[in-house]
């Protein structure tokens, strides 16, 4: 005799596993929003080569590369870039 929560955990899996079965596997199914319009001729190269695959460097706030200079001491005080914008 299964219990009543054995059952719901096992009505709760198997509508999972439906849900899982009915996701569309293939690429022409999904809808990607590529920034392209209309994608004519190569797919995997729109995908490649839009927005979302764009490389990004990402300044450490912690740890090794975290150290930032202030201001004065980069050579970017106000005063300096009078004379630089006159020359």
């Amino acid at each position: 005799m299964v219990s009543k929560k054995r059952k719901v955990k096992l009505q709760a899996r198997n509508s999972q596993e439906a849900d899982l079965v009915q996701l569309p596997t293939s690429v022409n199914n999904t809808a990607i929003e590529l920034g392209r319009g209309t994608i004519q001729d190569n797919a995997l190269k729109a995908a490649v080569t839009s927005k979302l695959f764009t490389t990004r460097v990402v300044k450490a706030k912690k740890g090794k590369g975290s150290f930032s200079r202030k201001d004065k001491f980069k050579g970017r005080e106000p005063y300096s870039m009078v004379f630089a914008v006159a020359a």
